[in-house]
């Protein structure tokens, strides 16, 4: 019983920190932290920081900090590594993006950005913000595409119902046919008109959906996830949504996204996000009275629980019997959560 109280004890101020840390980096909010931070919390901190895709992040707050409290010299090392491989990748990715519209413009192929690298851009360092591959959508050329890109001599995959793969310079691409593979078909529509009026506006270069459409279809993209993986979200989600919330009310609103929303499902959980995130962060959204979003605070523990609880996170687990009990803790411990978000 003593272990688990200084377990649980460790893993608030270790959750606490991550908070403060990635609040500094972004919102460019000092951590106040009067007491020194051990080695093994700097690397615990690493770790739930590279699972959940902010280690960059993370560093641009810990470069913040007054020296004495910063990790020791080896992890230092190691975390400024990692950074600059992160950074690496996205200059790749950007020199990938230039080449592949070089390639297809001639064609008259236009490219739209969606999903990781058109949500970097609301981040004060966009190359800081990690993501996998790049997804696009090329309008009415999706096939001619195919064609254009394998007399180039690349190998395009379309075995995959939902988009089609192909790789250049080492970076995967997935090339949509759609934006949502399943859901409203009248979000469907609103988004591919919004992407065909950013078409027709700008007549060259690479596009991204209008920032109303970005924060629609980035918030449905999270509450996909979440429900497809059993009520887990990665960190990094609620730091995309914080920093679109910080644009709300001047390139959105939002009574007017949940009026375009109105999913059950989707409405809480924007409820939800946007509550821990004004929490964590100190956002106080223009047009929105934080106060007036109403969630049971058990709900909210919850919700929160799923982005930091270790025993939730073993998904790798091999050992066949801990992932069995792993399995049930998750189960009986998230009902209520699940009840509340997909109860209509």
């Amino acid at each position: 019983m003593t272990l688990f109280f200084i377990d649980s004890l460790f893993m608030k101020k270790r959750n606490k920190l991550i908070i403060d840390i990635t609040k500094s980096a972004l919102f460019g909010e000092t951590v106040r932290h009067p007491e020194p931070i051990s080695s093994f919390q700097y690397l615990q901190i690493y770790k739930y920081a590279k699972q959940n895709g902010i280690l960059a992040i993370c560093l641009d707050g810990i470069q913040k900090l007054p020296k004495q409290l910063q990790p020791d010299k080896p992890l230092y090392m190691q975390w400024t590594a990692a950074t600059a491989s992160i950074e690496e990748r996205y200059q790749t990715q950007v020199k990938t993006l230039e080449e592949l519209n070089k390639t297809l413009s001639p064609h008259q192929i236009r490219i739209l950005l969606f999903k990781g690298f058109s949500i970097s851009r609301y981040y004060p360092i966009p190359k800081h913000r990690e993501f996998g591959d790049l997804d696009v959508y090329m309008f009415d050329g999706f096939n001619k595409s195919h064609e254009i890109l394998r007399k180039e001599g690349i190998h395009v995959h379309t075995a995959n119902q939902h988009h089609a793969q192909f790789h250049m310079n080492d970076i995967l691409i997935e090339n949509h046919e759609h934006f949502l593979h399943r859901g409203s078909p009248r979000i469907e529509k609103a988004l591919e008109e919004a992407a065909e009026t950013t078409r027709q506006k700008q007549t060259e270069g690479i596009l991204y959906l209008p920032d109303f459409e970005n924060v629609a279809y980035t918030l449905l993209h999270i509450c996909g996830h979440y429900k497809g993986n059993d009520c887990h979200i990665r960190f990094r989600a609620l730091t995309d949504w914080a920093l679109m919330l910080k644009e709300e009310g001047k390139s959105w609103h939002y009574s007017d996204m949940k009026k375009f929303i109105k999913h059950s499902y989707e409405s809480k959980m924007m409820d939800l996000m946007t509550l821990v995130c004004c929490e964590w962060f100190d956002i106080v959204p223009e047009n929105l009275l934080v106060k007036m979003i109403t969630v049971p605070k058990k709900i909210k523990n919850r919700f929160i629980e799923t982005v930091f609880d270790k025993k939730y996170q073993r998904k790798d687990e091999k050992n066949r019997w801990k992932r069995y009990w792993g399995h049930l803790y998750k189960h009986f411990r998230y009902a209520p959560l699940r009840k509340y978000l997909w109860k209509h």
